[in-house]
């Protein structure tokens, strides 16, 4: 059930917001620590689209009368966060070493700029499990509001560690401690979206 929802929101998506993915990966490519984190951030609205959809065609009250689970409905906006900001790491992780071997002295920028790069998405997953909640919470319209402003918010706090030379630390601290608290952040939210579904559509 949980592929087949998956599937429904890229096609529809990938019909919509053609010129989006392109823009998205052009600031992905382009190597700017900003225009970086933007579009990892931004990959993770996607569910907010996908939600407006639905919303627009009444597809929550249409599920109602399918056999989806209240889990796999929620869960799927989820994954389309996810899925879009791996796609776009990666992207950026394969425009850092090509730049780097291109340039030739820029080999040793290589760890520092994935760093940066690591901190942003484990960022927007973040950031995804704050406002998912709010989005089934408030709908899309007033929850994208919201959603915009928490992201400003965090977008401008983790530039501003940018400064603070924590990539300095030990290579290892990184994906440790951001895969914890990510799983934490997220499991609490999926957990907290499915009962507010519930409220509002059961």
């Amino acid at each position: 059930m949980l592929k087949g929802l998956v599937v429904k929101d890229i096609y529809v998506l990938g019909k919509q917001l053609k010129l989006f993915y392109l823009i998205m990966i052009g600031f992905a490519i382009y190597g700017n620590p900003f225009t970086s984190g933007f579009a990892l951030m931004y990959m993770t609205m996607l569910p907010i689209t996908a939600l407006a959809f639905d919303e627009q065609c009444k597809w929550n009250t249409y599920a109602q009368m399918m056999p989806y689970k209240v889990r796999d409905i929620v869960l799927c906006k989820y994954v389309i966060g996810f899925v879009g900001a791996v796609m776009i790491g990666l992207i950026e992780a394969a425009a850092v070493v090509v730049r780097a071997w291109l340039q030739g002295d820029a080999l040793s920028q290589i760890p520092e700029q994935l760093t940066i790069i690591l901190l942003f998405f484990y960022s927007s997953l973040v950031l995804l499990s704050i406002n998912l909640p709010l989005l089934f919470r408030l709908g899309a319209e007033k929850g994208r509001i919201v959603y915009l402003l928490v992201t400003v918010v965090l977008a401008m706090t983790v530039v501003q560690s940018l400064d603070l030379g924590i990539w300095s630390l030990n290579p290892v601290v990184y994906p440790a401690a951001g895969t914890v608290i990510t799983a934490f952040t997220l499991t609490i939210s999926v957990a907290l979206s499915m009962a507010l579904y519930r409220k509002k559509y059961r």
